[in-house]
């Protein structure tokens, strides 16, 4: 069984904001030019590029995906084998956007992450976020049991 998780957005919340007003004014720039579609078309690329993973339980794998403008997905399938490991990170990441007249915005977002280790215990990829550690903590449990094969 596939299942489908979001991981985030490829630019962060402020890019893709700028994004989604980069692509309505390439769509209303197109009707007065041909140069508009660019616009449009760098727009849609940041709104809209988000960053996921695939869990297929069934075959025991997982797949990195970058879907690309939020339809085209790339990403290699990774076999899970019995040396790999599962475990919980605190993620916080800072977004930060200066404008035009020298003011600073930011934005941080915290949450937890299941991510899937190698043998040598590097991480390879998150598998899911969770806004609280007890919900990753009961989920990672259900995916050792599905995903990791026993030795």
């Amino acid at each position: 069984m596939e299942t489908k998780n979001k991981i985030s957005k490829s630019f962060g919340p402020q890019g893709s904001t700028a994004g989604l007003l980069l692509f309505a004014a390439g769509i209303v720039a197109t009707f007065y030019s041909n140069m508009g579609l660019f616009l449009a078309l760098g727009g849609a690329f940041m709104a809209f590029t988000t960053t996921s993973t695939i869990i297929d339980t069934s075959l025991k794998r997982v797949k990195p995906v970058e879907k690309l403008f939020g339809i085209l997905p790339f990403g290699k399938w990774i076999y899970v084998n019995a040396e790999m490991k599962l475990g919980i990170e605190k993620s916080r990441k800072g977004f930060r956007v200066l404008s035009a007249s020298n003011k600073s915005s930011e934005l941080i977002e915290s949450d937890y992450r299941i991510i899937l280790y190698d043998d040598n215990e590097l991480p390879i990829t998150p598998l899911k976020k969770f806004l609280s550690c007890a919900e990753a903590e009961k989920e990672i449990g259900i995916l050792k049991e599905q995903l990791i094969p026993s030795r």
